[in-house]
């Protein structure tokens, strides 16, 4: 007889009915006979799985067990280019598209001559990434996340009406001398009125 093969979907099921029966105060061999499969097969999938009784758990699971857990829900986005001709000449437009991980299906999701990302791409990397040198991953990561806070709560946007996305409190402020914040060693400037530093009033 051919043994039946489980997907990571079903094991994680099994162990979950598993841990409940365990937790009724069930056996270890009615639990594996509830489920259909031998002790050896119920102990690998644990220990494979990194999931252990209710009493013993760790209040996290490896990533690698969320990813088995979940693959038939993930997919990749990407984008790419391809260039056309027109009556106007070269024209370049971008394709994106997502893969179901688990199946490999493709599904174009959009394609366009002038992406909001695209834009997104170009200002950090003018604005910030060429003109810096770049030491290892937490080098990349901590620049890439203080740009964001520069683009997010500095920076003006044309595509809204030259607004900031997310003002703080400072914006509008009439009262205090004007302060400049830099970033990056002054590559990056946001001028603001602090109230802490109040102006000098010239009395006539």
């Amino acid at each position: 007889m051919k043994r039946k093969r489980h997907s990571p979907e079903q094991i994680i099921r099994k162990l979950r009915d598993a841990d409940r029966m365990l937790s009724e105060g069930k056996e270890i061999a009615a639990v594996c006979q509830a489920l259909a499969v031998c002790e050896a097969t119920f102990h690998r999938w644990r220990n494979q799985y990194g999931i252990t009784p209710a009493p013993e758990r760790r209040k996290w699971i490896p990533w690698s067990t969320f990813l088995q857990s979940h693959w038939g829900s993930i997919a990749a986005a990407d984008f790419f280019t391809v260039e056309t001709w027109s009556c106007f000449g070269l024209t370049r437009y971008h394709v994106f598209f997502c893969m179901e991980l688990s199946s490999r299906r493709v599904h174009i999701a959009g394609i366009s001559e002038c992406p909001y990302a695209e834009r997104f791409v170009r200002t950090i990397k003018e604005s910030c990434l060429d003109q810096m040198i770049f030491f290892g991953e937490n080098s990349l990561r901590r620049t890439i996340n203080e740009f964001l806070e520069y683009y997010h709560h500095e920076r003006n946007h044309q595509g809204i009406e030259n607004r900031l996305i997310q003002p703080l409190t400072e914006v509008g402020a009439l009262d205090g001398r004007v302060a400049c914040r830099e970033r990056f060693g002054g590559v990056l400037r946001y001028y603001y009125r602090n109230a802490a530093w109040p102006c000098r009033r010239i009395e006539s």
